[in-house]
């Protein structure tokens, strides 16, 4: 009886926080809607550090690059 009681118990907590951080993961990810204004969405943030941040020194190192190509 004990066993079965512990084994329910742990299978309860154990699917509430998995549900929990589902649900923290959908959105940050921007797939859930923000809850009660917190908006904990980083993929937005991402995208404008590597457009503001990693574009340019790829573009820079791609026209570096080319001068190395034979045939051009």
């Amino acid at each position: 009886k004990h066993n079965w009681t512990a084994t329910i118990i742990s299978m309860i907590l154990g699917l509430i926080a998995l549900a929990l951080f589902l649900d923290g993961l959908l959105r940050i990810l921007g797939i859930i809607p923000p809850f009660m204004d917190l908006d904990v969405g980083i993929i937005d943030e991402i995208v404008e550090r590597v457009e503001s941040d990693m574009i340019p020194l790829i573009q820079d190192t791609a026209q570096r690059a080319q001068r190395y190509i034979p045939g051009r």
